[in-house]
């Protein structure tokens, strides 16, 4: 007796191996946690070592002044010469944001180390130097806010106090007597020391064509990165396990009327695979699904201790496996974009697989062709620009990977999310406790700090360390022609880990597959869940301008995606059925839109042939013909 089997629901992938799926979902994934590290401010230091000393007595009124950047005319040469310079400064809200605005104020330089002349300078002048700006040179024995505090108690009426940096001295933010500013409009700033800065009768007026708020063109285009990762990938993946399902119980009807009709279960020898077509199909799906990383709440839990161990593996180990995650980001974006070529092309290469130096060499050069933008970005990854080709190939990758993560229910997504946000939490706000660079350990990892030839932000010519490529880098604002030229060396980015979206994506293809199985009126549970998503980053961007400091993203992105379903499940009575999983309610006698069993009877001496009707019925004439 032969039953013919019927054709089964698959999307077309390329036959990728076992082993190589999960080696890539095992280390992009500890990778990505690795890069958690979300939207540095801008111009924070990453080499605590050599940074300029801030450090001083206790303040009464503490106020911490945060870098941005402007451009400084400078003017008085014997021709009526301008010439402009890059300068960050202290005091965003009185700098004008237009050159026509500017004005030229007198520019004083005096060779004087306050710290060692403090008594001398404030001898008889306070009257001097009133409404101008003074400068004078960065004291690598003074804090540089003792400095600052000298400086305004000595000469009081001054404009504002401009401070010649050394090339290759870190920037950061200082903070100083907050009573020093009130009742004048006192600004701070630092240049790149040069000479022909420090000549008499110079004037300087000060602008910046940045905008400093909190839209910024790179954070809404990093914004729509994110969300369109997690919606398309969380949509893919949210198909492909609501196939799988439909797959594993068709073969389950098959069985069990194999089973009544009395033959063997195990004997396929007779079954028909249908076309050609569809035995590569099934060949792609088999391959496809083999390659898929289920979670439990118990390998959640592993998971976290794992990525842990990892974490601090980086952090110790940095400098010697950098360039082994670069390489591997560079194999990994390969096989994706291969994956996502085969996907579409590999069934019309099977038509010349007879035919195998024809159809090897299609597929060589399909490979070829998937190598040449990786490939590319490898060689200029330390390029000012390389941020535009890192950000496609970082969408391929992660829409390639995040559909290879299930979880087998909604409780097993809050154990890991929950774990995982404290995983977040604990590296990036307690270890700066342990460190001896007060840093993070999740900040050094990311950004290179800990060590001075990862400094980013400083004058002089611009140095491009290697940074973790498991992370979405962009430029925080796209500036000007002007600005970009002068300061071009300074010009931060913002940034997301990989695992910021990773798990958001889960938890959307989660919500996208529960739709699939209830028919839920648009998708209301992956609609919502993207939504959220959006919410939490903007949360994320508001503490971040609030408190300019480093934030973990996932402290705000999994209250934001895990709550919201589950008060839909409450309202909508589905919670059970949302919370144990699609696995337990089969289990339990669901059919396949989860809807609840007629009777305990009728689920357990009866099989679940109701998933595909015509199947059935198709499976049934067979057997009784035969």
């Amino acid at each position: 007796m032969a039953l013919k089997s019927s054709p089964r629901l698959g999307i077309s992938s390329t036959n990728r191996l076992h082993f190589t799926s999960h080696l890539v979902i095992s280390v992009v994934f500890v990778c990505c946690l690795s890069s958690i590290q979300s939207l540095p401010t801008s111009l924070s230091p990453s080499s605590p070592t050599h940074q300029l000393t801030t450090t001083t007595t206790r303040l009464e009124h503490p106020r911490i002044l945060t870098p941005s950047l402007a451009i400084a005319m400078i003017t008085g040469a014997s021709n009526g010469s301008v010439e402009e310079y890059c300068l960050v400064h202290f005091d965003s809200d009185s700098i004008p944001t237009r050159m026509e605005d500017a004005k030229f104020i007198n520019l004083n330089y005096i060779d004087t180390k306050f710290c060692r002349f403090h008594a001398e300078a404030n001898s008889n002048s306070s009257g001097a130097f009133e409404n101008e700006y003074l400068l004078i040179d960065y004291d690598q024995e003074c804090p540089l806010n003792q400095s600052i505090t000298i400086v305004k108690q000595s000469y009081p009426k001054i404009k504002g106090l401009i401070i010649a940096t050394p090339i290759r001295n870190p920037i950061d933010k200082i903070m100083v007597d907050g009573g020093l500013f009130e009742g004048n409009n006192f600004s701070i700033a630092q240049i790149q020391d040069n000479k022909e800065i420090k000549k008499p009768g110079l004037q300087l007026a000060i602008y910046t064509e940045m905008d400093d708020g909190m839209i910024q063109p790179g954070l809404v285009f990093l914004s729509v990165v994110a969300i369109l990762i997690v919606c398309t990938s969380g949509y893919s993946s949210g198909i492909l396990e609501y196939i799988s399902i439909i797959n594993r119980e068709i073969d389950t009807t098959k069985s069990k009327l194999a089973e009544l009709s009395g033959a063997d279960p195990s004997d396929t020898a007779g079954l028909d695979d249908g076309t050609d077509q569809e035995k590569v199909l099934k060949r792609c799906r088999s391959s496809r699904e083999s390659g898929n990383l289920k979670f439990t709440d118990w390998t959640a839990a592993l998971f976290v201790v794992y990525v842990s161990v990892t974490l601090l593996i980086l952090y110790f180990l940095r400098d010697h496996i950098i360039i082994i995650m670069v390489t591997l980001f560079t194999i990994f974006s390969i096989s994706s974009i291969y994956s996502h070529l085969s996907a579409q092309l590999m069934p019309y290469f099977e038509r010349f697989k007879e035919r195998r130096t024809v159809f090897y060499s299609l597929r060589a050069s399909l490979l070829i062709i998937s190598s040449i933008g990786p490939v590319t970005w490898f060689f200029i990854r330390k390029t000012e620009r390389a941020w535009s080709l890192h950000t496609v190939l970082s969408f391929a990758l992660l829409y390639h990977i995040i559909p290879k993560f299930r979880s087998q229910s909604y409780r097993t997504l809050v154990i890991l999310s929950s774990l995982i946000l404290a995983y977040d939490v604990f590296f990036v706000f307690i270890t700066p406790l342990f460190t001896p660079s007060g840093q993070s350990i999740m900040e050094q990892v990311v950004l290179g700090g800990g060590s001075s030839k990862n400094s980013r932000f400083y004058f002089g010519p611009k140095e491009y360390p290697e940074s973790l490529p498991f992370f979405l880098k962009i430029p925080k604002v796209f500036t000007p022609d002007k600005l970009d030229q002068k300061c071009r060396e300074l010009v931060s980015t913002i940034g997301l880990g990989f695992g910021d979206i990773i798990f958001p994506g889960i938890i959307a293809g989660h919500c996208h597959t529960f739709d699939l199985f209830r028919s839920t009126p648009y998708k209301l549970y992956y609609t919502v869940n993207c939504i959220s998503f959006a919410i939490g980053l903007f949360l994320t961007y508001v503490a971040l301008n609030l408190m300019q400091a480093s934030q973990p993203a996932l402290l705000y992105l999994v209250p934001c995606t895990i709550i919201p379903p589950i008060l839909i499940s409450l309202y909508r009575k589905e919670f059970h059925m949302l919370w144990v999983g699609t696995d337990q309610l089969l289990s339990e006698g669901y059919d396949i839109t989860c809807k609840p069993p007629t009777s305990a009877a009728n689920s357990n001496s009866e099989p679940r042939v109701s998933l595909v009707e015509n199947d059935q019925a198709s499976l049934k004439e067979q057997t009784t013909s035969n």
